[in-house]
């Protein structure tokens, strides 16, 4: 095995759930009268942490964000959480790697509530050691907090070294300011060109067949 464990994005990775996201941003504009902007929504909002979207593609300050991340989830939680579907070959590539020895971590921005109902409703639950996210307060709101805090608090010294899995090239800047290798997922939702500029990419990978197989070589 190339790695002692792997550390997982969800959304764009295990998980296609953009139609429940795109569904919550654009409730959310709605609410706050931004028709045009939620008419207008780019493909590119999935996957950085929810705020910064909030405040950097929509240019919203500290209290519009915070109003518009309680109106996302006020869809989100009972609705747009399960629009979702799990891509092929993810259970099964869980499944070798657990079997094989690796450590298997979920590191996702989205919030760590809403990400455990995803997995529990997709059935992944059972395949991982634990599940790390953003805290409904605003803690570990970001990849390289996500991340650090995997390597000093959860995955014990027998699961390092980790390489970081996710199809943005947030994953792989949020794992390089830990010291963390990245496989990028071209599967999700981000394109191999994002990833150009990360030097901590290891491998471009079309499914999760072909990531996995890469994992398990010697």
């Amino acid at each position: 095995m190339r790695y002692n464990s792997a550390f997982f994005d969800l959304d764009g990775t295990l998980v296609d759930n953009s139609e429940g996201i795109f569904n919550g941003f654009k409730y959310a504009l709605r609410a706050l009268g931004r028709e045009r902007e939620a008419d207008e929504l780019p493909g590119f909002v999935i996957g950085p942490p929810l705020r910064s979207t909030f405040m950097d593609m929509f240019h919203m300050n500290e209290d519009q964000t915070e109003e518009a991340v309680r109106l996302y989830r006020e869809f989100y939680r009972p609705v747009g959480l399960f629009q979702c579907s799990v891509y092929p070959y993810v259970e099964e590539m869980l499944q070798r790697l657990r079997r094989s020895g690796m450590g298997v971590y979920l590191a996702t921005s989205k919030a760590r509530v809403f990400a455990e109902a995803i997995l529990n409703h997709t059935g992944l639950m059972r395949w991982f050691d634990a599940v790390v996210g953003s805290e409904l307060d605003g803690r570990l709101d970001n990849k390289a907090e996500i991340v650090r805090h995997l390597l000093d608090n959860v995955a014990p010294a027998e699961h390092l070294p980790a390489v970081m899995v996710g199809d943005r090239s947030h994953d792989a800047v949020g794992a390089a300011a830990c010291g963390v290798d990245t496989a990028a997922a071209l599967w999700g939702f981000g394109s191999e060109e994002e990833f150009l500029p990360c030097g901590n990419v290891r491998g471009l990978f079309r499914n999760a067949r072909e990531l996995t197989d890469w994992l398990m070589e010697g």
